[in-house]
Parts: structure tokens; C-alpha cells; sequence
């Protein structure tokens, strides 16, 4: 009998542990505004996202970005890159909100900054197929000492891959 509950439990389990073995990859467009002083810069440009699912609701996220505009009449271009966690529901319509930390990248041609930048949002995705979803809106604000407001704003879409 007691052998009979521990294959149970364990048969209970095995789904969980498969599904918690999961990634996200996402791709989308995205598009930015940083605050300068008397201009604001909006840029758009590339972002993608690894999240790894301890579990269908949590999960680690990396994510790159890359933004390209003009302020001053002078290309700028900011790149970041970041980490951290992630909470999900596994439904359909499935929202998410993630704080990541990292390094933002701000050059322009005279002009060339680092800090360490935060991201705090989340958003929505539709589940199309079992292995696609459409991230249909991403939203976060962004703080860092790149420029002296260090409040930004950053939206994307496109599509998510499950595997």
C-alpha cells in the first residue's frame, strides 16, 4: 500500500516537473522615450526576452534590448541587458509582471553612458498554438541614472515561443 502511494505521488508530480522545465523566447519591436533635458528622445529599435519557468507561475528572465533615435540631431543609440524574476498565469490571456535589473548602454556620437538600470513592468500574452503566444503588449518603466529624470517609459510586442 505505501508503495502503491508513493508511485501515485510521484505520478502526481511528474507533470508538474516536465512543465516547470520550460522556456520563453521572445522577439518583438519596441519602442522607448527618454527624458533629456528641454527634449525627449524616442526611440525604437529590437528586444528579446529567455525566461526560464521554475514553475507555470514563476520564472527567470533575461532579457536584451536595443533602442535607435535621434536627439540633438545626433544618432543615439541605448542597449540594455537584464535579469530577474518573472510571475505568470498560464491561461490564455495570460498577464505577466517582471522586475529586471541590469546595465543600460546610452552613446550618442559626443557622448557615451553606463549605469545600472531597473525595469519594472509587465504585460499580456495570448496564447495562439501550444508552442506560440502573442505578446500583445509589454510596458515597463525604466529607471537608471542615464539621464537626469531617470524615469523612462518602454512598450513592445510580437511573438513568444514555448519549449
Amino acid at each position: 500500500m505505501r508503495r502503491l502511494a508513493v508511485l501515485l505521488g510521484l505520478l502526481t508530480l511528474a507533470p508538474m516537473a516536465a512543465h516547470a522545465q520550460r522556456f520563453d523566447l521572445f522577439g518583438g519591436y519596441t519602442m522607448a522615450e527618454f527624458d533629456e533635458p528641454h527634449q525627449l528622445a524616442y526611440t525604437s529599435g529590437w528586444t528579446t526576452s529567455l525566461t526560464y519557468k521554475f514553475s507555470p507561475y514563476f520564472g527567470l528572465s533575461g532579457a536584451v534590448r536595443g533602442n535607435y533615435g535621434t536627439l540633438f540631431n545626433e544618432s543615439t543609440n541605448v542597449h540594455g541587458f537584464y535579469v530577474g524574476p518573472q510571475l505568470s498565469l498560464p491561461i490564455r490571456y495570460s498577464p505577466f509582471v517582471h522586475v529586471l535589473v541590469g546595465d543600460m548602454r546610452w552613446s550618442m556620437t559626443t557622448v557615451e553612458r553606463n549605469a545600472i538600470s531597473t525595469e519594472v513592468g509587465g504585460g499580456l500574452d495570448i496564447r495562439v498554438k501550444p508552442y506560440m503566444s502573442i505578446r500583445a503588449i509589454e510596458f515597463d518603466v525604466v529607471t537608471g541614472n542615464i539621464t537626469p529624470s531617470s524615469n523612462n517609459g518602454r512598450f513592445c510586442f510580437g511573438v513568444v515561443f514555448h519549449f
